[in-house]
């Protein structure tokens, strides 16, 4: 019995030596800490970099510095925990946890403010270049003047009103010679005739209120070749002529 605790005892101190020389908090932790640190730098330089462009260079370099630390601290635990050839059986050994690993998060960093200060540079060079041109100058010269709007003339139909022609003068055969001549001016005259007396001394024009302007206008300027003319006088609309025109004995002088 006394034998057999004894070999216990035994036992227990072995595994008890070998725990203690696989244990990973025997290891140091040091380069661990020293990636953290440079970690929360990292962080806060990302943070602060939209505060201060200047500061870019710097950044930079701490960057690259950390990520050669990285690199090589990952080539050092690489060959350390490549297995040595001894014709020693060894325990075996506990790999330590070292939670998250820091490339997950300074990699990305390093793409993220790149691409910050990419855009930083983009924005500066635009900005640099709308200043730089210049602005153009209005040619004051090259005013296009509308042309005048053409209003198509609309031409006087003076067949559109008959005429009747009276003789107001006495002069036997008036109406009839006045007739040609207004005829040979392009008028249509419908009737002749005597008015109702012979008393007029100047030529009168009488027309219906639809007749325009325009068509007395002509008829008085024909009739004023030969005729002194008077002025317009309104027609009755129960009249059965559209214009009457008749003939006074005073001539054109």
């Amino acid at each position: 019995m006394p034998e057999e605790k004894t070999r216990k005892r035994m036992v227990v101190e072995e595994v008890g030596f070998a725990s203690e020389k696989t244990n990973p908090e025997s290891l140091s932790p040091e380069p661990v800490e020293e990636i953290k640190e440079k970690v929360e730098e990292l962080q806060t330089l990302t943070e602060d970099i939209s505060e201060s462009v200047e500061k870019s260079a710097d950044i930079q370099e701490d960057l690259a510095k950390a990520a050669e630390e990285v690199i090589s601290f990952e080539k050092t635990e690489k060959l350390h925990n490549q297995p040595q050839e001894t014709s020693m059986p060894q325990a075996p050994q506990i790999k330590p946890s070292r939670g998250v690993n820091p490339l997950t998060i300074i990699i990305p960093g390093i793409f993220l403010l790149g691409a910050l200060l990419g855009g930083i540079a983009f924005y500066q060079k635009e900005v640099s270049q709308e200043n730089s041109e210049p602005t153009p100058t209005p040619n004051y010269n090259n005013t296009v003047t509308p042309s005048p709007t053409t209003i198509p003339e609309v031409k006087l139909d003076l067949t559109e009103y008959p005429i009747n022609v009276m003789n107001g003068s006495g002069t036997p055969g008036l109406a009839g010679t006045v007739k040609e001549q207004l005829e040979d001016a392009g008028f249509k005259v419908d009737k002749t005739g005597n008015a109702p007396s012979y008393d007029y001394t100047k030529t009168v024009i009488k027309a219906k209120v639809d007749v325009p302007e325009d068509f007395i206008t002509k008829l008085s300027e024909s009739l004023g070749k030969n005729y002194e003319v008077d002025t317009k006088q309104s027609l009755a609309t129960s009249s059965a002529d559209s214009v009457q025109v008749i003939i006074g004995s005073t001539k054109a002088k």
